[in-house]
């Protein structure tokens, strides 16, 4: 009974392993690389590119590229080859397109291409059927318009016949007085008012136009940098000339200095990319050039104490003179 117990707890323990191995995901991410387009060929500058492994997803990534390009790495398990399914949508989602990849870990595939499909239209037929249309209106409602009503012709009035009147008596008519005429009173004219003053219009501002600030340029990566020390650079005196690239020192670059009377001095960096060198007085250049890169530095070296080797003289002197006049002395 206890062996048995013991074999099904070592069988559980290897398929255990087994499926661990299984499910171990690869770390050196395999690539896939291609172009996504519409239906007429043209690039789909925003499109969006998933990978489904089994049904689930595994990532996406956007194609940002002018040319509707993209790039995404699946996880794939750490050994053996995989189907990776590979669905396009444009930016709103209208037009979806699919391709159907194997690849392995850390393997490259390019020139993965994918074409979207127009876009499925939905049209919606409508039949006009009056036995489905009601009228909010019902028989009752509607009142017949009235006909209308002829106008009666009046009858014809029957003229009476004129009875003869007597004739009068003939009466004197008096003779009218005249009425004398009133003068008319003259009407004062009303002197018109002054028109109002016409209301001074008020300027309307101008509005000043807001500038629109131009984009700040991107900055370059830095190329060589030639760094020279000290900070103040004398003749006779060693200067050291430092060669880096993005902070990082250049060795076996080729250093040239340009003196101001025209000679040139040829050095090589060494390891920490460093030459250093005497100059002399005035205006020099320093010209680097290095994995086809070059650079150009112009520096003034100001005049230095006495060299030393002059001083060594001096000294030499004042000793051989106290020794004469020490001997002297003693002599």
């Amino acid at each position: 009974m206890k062996s048995k117990i013991l074999l099904f707890l070592i069988a559980g323990i290897l398929l255990s392993g087994t499926a661990a191995e299984e499910t171990e995901l690869c770390t050196n991410f395999p690539i896939i690389k291609g172009i996504v387009s519409y239906p007429d060929g043209s690039p789909a500058t925003e499109a969006t590119v998933t990978a489904y492994i089994n049904g689930k997803n595994s990532g996406y990534v956007i194609s940002g590229s002018s040319g509707g390009g993209y790039a995404i790495s699946p996880n794939v398990p750490k050994s053996g080859a995989v189907e990776v399914t590979l669905v396009a949508t444009d930016k709103v989602g209208y037009t979806t397109g699919t391709k159907k990849v194997t690849i392995a870990c850390g393997e490259t595939k390019e020139e993965v291409h994918i074409r979207l499909s127009e876009p499925e239209t939905h049209e919606e037929n409508y039949t006009e059927d009056d036995s489905n249309v009601t009228s909010n209106t019902s028989d009752e409602d509607i009142t017949p318009e009235p006909e209308p009503t002829p106008e009666p012709i009046p009858e014809p009035t029957p003229i009476p016949e004129p009875i003869p009147e007597p004739t009068p008596t003939p009466t004197p008519t008096p003779t009218p007085t005249p009425t004398p005429t009133p003068t008319p009173t003259p009407t004062p004219t009303p002197t018109p008012e002054p028109p109002p003053p016409s209301p001074t219009p008020t300027p309307t501002p101008t509005p000043t136009p807001t500038p629109i600030p131009s984009p700040t340029p991107t900055p370059s990566p830095p190329g060589i940098t030639i760094i020279t020390s000290p900070s103040t650079l004398k003749s006779g005196e060693d200067i050291e000339i430092k060669v880096t690239y993005q902070n990082r020192p250049i060795a076996n670059a080729k250093v040239t200095v340009t003196l101001p009377n025209g000679d040139t001095i040829d050095e090589i960096t060494d390891s920490e990319g460093k030459v250093i060198t005497r100059l002399q007085a005035g205006d020099a250049t320093i010209n680097v050039e290095a994995s086809g890169m070059t650079d150009s530095k112009k520096i003034t070296v100001e005049s230095g104490g006495f060299p030393l080797y002059f001083l060594l003289i001096v000294l030499v002197i004042i000793l051989v003179l106290a020794y004469v006049i020490f001997k002297k002395v003693r002599g």
